[in-house]
């Protein structure tokens, strides 16, 4: 079993019901009310900035420092040196969130806040955005747009779900067995 299968081992039933439509709206969702659009898109700066002025913080307030980053990094990291960081926040200190840092460049790479998926322009187009979506479903075990009336989605978020639900349903296949050494 992979490292990526046994995260997703609780919720190895949810992803294998799910198919390109209901990533999006959920397993219960009406796939007639989903809207794509990209006046859904945002970029990554204003969902920080939204995030940090609901949550009352700082950008040095939201970053771990250097030797919890190292730690980190050390621990879990995709192969561009990025690391997917749980964010909490609310009343309740719930989950609001994933952050994907760049550690060599200590950039922001993207976040998946509340409903607002982005990707920072430089990391486009290197899995980012998938690598999100995962993280997501796996801290919170659904997708925020799943509770949602008219999920809404730009062409990109679209594809970084559909991709995300392509990684985990082939993450989840069993192995073929291997043949016996004669």
């Amino acid at each position: 079993m992979t490292g990526l299968a046994a995260r997703l081992a609780p919720f190895a039933d949810l992803v294998a019901s799910l198919d390109e439509t209901t990533i999006l709206v959920g397993p219960e969702g009406d796939p007639h009310r989903l809207a794509i659009d990209d006046v859904f898109g945002k970029p990554t700066n204003i969902i920080l900035k939204e995030f940090y002025v609901d949550e009352a913080l700082s950008r040095d307030e939201l970053l771990p420092r250097r030797a919890e980053l190292k730690r980190i990094f050390n621990s879990h990291h995709d192969r561009q040196g990025v690391i997917y960081l749980p964010l909490t926040g609310g009343e309740e200190g719930g989950s609001c969130g994933v952050l994907a840092f760049d550690c060599t460049a200590r950039l922001i790479a993207g976040a998946y806040i509340g409903h607002d998926l982005g990707v920072s322009e430089r990391y486009r187009g290197q899995g980012i955005g998938r690598q999100l979506v995962i993280e997501r479903l796996i801290l919170d075990g659904s997708l925020p747009e799943w509770e949602s009336d008219k999920p809404g989605y730009s062409r990109a978020g679209v594809g970084a779900h559909r991709a995300a639900l392509r990684e985990m349903q082939a993450a989840l296949r069993p192995e073929p067995p291997q043949a016996p050494e004669i």
